[in-house]
């Protein structure tokens, strides 16, 4: 597969406008900007300012936080940090014979007011390698004044995505560091959502455009509450074409959140969020049966709980833990019916997950921070088939029948990242150990045990002529223990104070395949020639490793030929509950080798003026040994 893409952009971003002042010498002053979550906090505005209140130097922070001044020469100073959703920050520093230790900042939330502000900060372009502007942000404010459908975010910045850049598992989400199924918390618990933050990381498996980062709200050192009403009636919709009569459909979402202070003082906090959603939505069938046309609605009510809460807790100046735990519930009645499906062919889903999330952040030493998250969850999933007699499908006319559906899934499992970040004058070192399912996996695959019919037309239903039928028989019991782990190593080094340089490597490796040598190098850099430095050139590549998920491992495990026996019998008898014939295998090719991208780009950023900044980019996609199933 290749694929080659050529993109302009001409956007408008709202944050800081750098000026630089140069001095022929100096010493550095660097630190990170923390939110009360000890989480990096993007893009705050760091200025370096002298005691009588003149600025010295203005940048901004990176996706980690980081922030460094070059060249400052010997004094007293102030570093003032500003972020919106946050209360300003100033710290003194001075800069004697040597260079200030590494400053760690928290910011705190700032307080909710009534009033309609105009933000008056401007984009800057950067040298920092993670800096790159071709990203699509949605901050809390976006989040509030877009009209996102049901405030379903994940969906809407899904669209962003880049096909070619999604694994074979799915879009990979990323929630507060740790990938998960689903973001754990209502929407407006949510801080940020991102795509394509510095694309060539080697901290995550797939490239910028084939994740979402989420950052979720952090603890407040004040009460601060928010609660959604979504409701939609059948009377203003207008009237399907396929029903009778318009159906009587309604949808209610319930969503809030709420964080604050616990205790007197501010170093313990919490967060409570809600989401409700209750849809009694009908499903028109539009189908022709023996005796005619069928033309009927059935209720198809769907309902979804999520709960979470979480505490936060300050450990001495440097430390902070947070314990979050998130309860979803999900049902959906008569799932599968309408159009040519009849009501008796529908079936009952239901989903429970249980999560609980543990996140430690603390400086080991005055330049060396450590972050350690995990995750533990179970997931419970049954699918019940309204009726139990077999599937009927006539093609073009009507599926009938029971749905065959039945089925349970479970999983429990865990994950957990272990990442290690120093950061020095001109150097800034990660490292650490991703490893995002170790897993218990279960399947009780009891579909199609009665068996599917299928005819080509209703005469030879009429006549009881089956071209083919589909039976499974057998043990349809699998479990079994999914490993994925990963591991990288990123160096960043600012070469002058207008080129930077960033490297990694980074290993994947799953179980139940034996391709062990996914070593994924990654390298990226930004430019700004000139002494201006209005233009920013980037570029970058890197190798981009895939991974299966569970399906393919549960298809070699139940149909390796004895444990269920799927057959596919043409022009069988009907009905027919003895014949059997060629059961179907599956089968992992001993010489397969794991896939992966190759990556490569480079963009322009150019400031136009105050408020605009014109990107141009160019990106290469190359797939090599992508997975594909023959039959």
């Amino acid at each position: 597969m290749m694929r080659v893409r050529l993109n302009m952009v001409l956007a408008l971003y709202v944050s800081a406008l750098s000026t630089e002042a140069q001095s022929p010498s100096g010493f550095s002053i660097a630190g990170t900007v923390l939110d009360p979550h000890q989480a990096g906090v993007f893009h705050a505005k760091v200025t370096l300012k002298r005691t009588d209140g003149s600025d010295v130097q203005i940048t901004s922070a990176d996706s980690t936080g980081a922030f460094r001044f070059e060249r400052v020469p010997p004094g007293n100073y102030e570093v003032r940090i500003e972020r919106e959703g946050f209360k300003s920050s100033v710290s003194r520093v001075r800069v004697g014979n040597q260079a200030p230790r590494a400053l760690n900042i928290m910011l705190s939330l700032a307080e909710v007011r009534q009033e309609v502000t105009v933000d008056a900060e401007l984009a800057k372009v950067s040298t920092n390698t993670s800096d790159n502007l071709d990203t699509v942000t949605m901050n809390r404010d976006s989040l509030d004044n877009l009209p996102i459908f049901d405030q379903d975010y994940i969906a809407t910045m899904s669209r962003f995505l880049d096909a070619s850049s999604v694994g074979t598992n799915g879009v990979t989400l990323v929630v507060d560091g740790v990938e998960a199924t689903r973001a754990g918390v209502s929407a407006s618990a949510i801080q940020e959502v991102k795509i394509n933050q510095d694309p060539y990381s080697a901290e995550y498996p797939r490239p910028g455009k084939g994740r979402i980062e989420i950052i979720t709200k952090p603890g407040s050192s004040e009460y601060h509450g928010t609660f959604n009403l979504v409701f939609r009636d059948y009377h203003l919709n207008a009237r399907d074409p396929f029903a009778l009569t318009r159906p009587p459909e309604q949808r209610r979402i319930f969503e809030g959140s709420l964080t604050g202070p616990l205790g007197d003082g501010n170093k313990t906090s919490f967060l409570i969020s809600g989401n409700r959603e209750e849809e009694d939505s009908q499903a028109t069938v539009f189908a022709l049966g023996p005796a005619g046309q069928i033309r009927q609605t059935a209720a198809n009510p769907q309902r979804s709980t999520e709960l979470g809460g979480s505490l936060n807790r300050q450990i001495g100046e440097n430390n902070l833990i947070s314990i979050r735990g998130i309860y979803t519930d999900r049902t959906i009645r008569n799932q599968g019916v309408g159009g040519f499906t009849l009501p008796e062919a529908g079936a009952n889903f239901e989903d429970r997950e249980d999560i609980i999330y543990f996140n430690h952040r603390g400086l080991l030493t005055k330049r060396l921070l450590n972050q350690f998250r995990f995750l533990v969850a179970r997931q419970h999933t049954p699918v019940k088939s309204i009726s139990p007699l077999p599937r009927i499908v006539v093609l073009g006319s009507f599926t009938g029948g029971g749905a065959q559906a039945d089925r349970l899934q479970t999983e429990n499992h865990i994950a957990f990242n272990e990442i290690l970040s120093w950061t020095g004058r001109k150097h800034t070192i990660r490292t650490g150990i991703n490893v995002p399912d170790i897993s218990r996996r279960g399947l009780d695959d009891n579909t199609n045990t009665g068996g599917t019919y299928t005819f080509s037309t209703l005469q030879d239903y009429s006549q009881a002529r089956p071209f083919s039928l589909l039976r499974q028989s057998g043990n349809g019991h699998v479990v079994f223990i999914e490993k994925v782990v990963g591991g990288f190593f990123q160096y960043e080094f600012r070469v002058l104070p207008n080129l930077s340089i960033s490297a990694g490597v980074r290993y994947d490796w799953q179980n139940y395949f034996q391709d062990n040598n996914n070593v994924a190098p990654r390298l990226s850099f930004a430019y700004a020639p000139g002494k201006a430095r209005k233009t920013v050139v980037r570029g970058g590549g890197g190798f981009f490793y895939d991974r299966t998920g569970p399906s393919p491992i549960f298809d070699l495990i139940r149909y390796e030929g004895q444990r269920l026996l799927q057959y596919l019998i043409t022009n069988p008898m009907f009905p027919d509950s003895v014949t059997v014939g060629p059961t179907s295998v599956a089968r992992l090719d001993p010489n397969v080798q794991i896939p992966y991208l190759i990556q490569y780009g480079t963009s322009v950023e150019h400031q136009l003026g105050k408020s605009t900044v014109l990107t141009a980019g160019y990106t290469g996609i190359r797939g090599v040994h992508l997975f594909r199933s023959r039959d």
